[in-house]
């Protein structure tokens, strides 16, 4: 993420932007696309762009805040979560929209 061209507004927008902790974890469910992401997957994504929350937020975050953004499948011993097209759509046109900062 951090070798994205997009990456100064990644970082203006929702790293260090007032954005809560639903945009952070939609900023990586975006990113990856439609891989499955369980919470610890996003966390370590987190943690390695330097963004400080806890596991729990996390998954406050994506199975809370977010909950109807996202489709979650519980085939495996940790649910998945993907965001729907609709989310995926609609944040990305917020992310990249440079004229919109909040």
């Amino acid at each position: 993420m951090k070798n994205d061209p997009r990456y100064s507004q990644f970082l203006n927008k929702v790293i260090l932007g007032p954005k809560g902790r639903a945009e952070k974890v939609k900023l990586v469910s975006w990113f990856v696309g439609e891989t499955p992401l369980t919470t610890g997957n996003v966390h370590r994504v987190l943690q390695g762009i330097g963004v400080k929350m806890d596991p729990s937020n996390v998954s406050r975050a994506m199975s809370g805040d977010a909950k109807h953004d996202y489709i979650v499948t519980r085939t495996g011993p940790q649910p998945t979560y993907v965001l729907s097209i609709m989310a995926r759509t609609n944040f990305e046109q917020w992310l990249l929209d440079e004229q919109r900062t909040a």
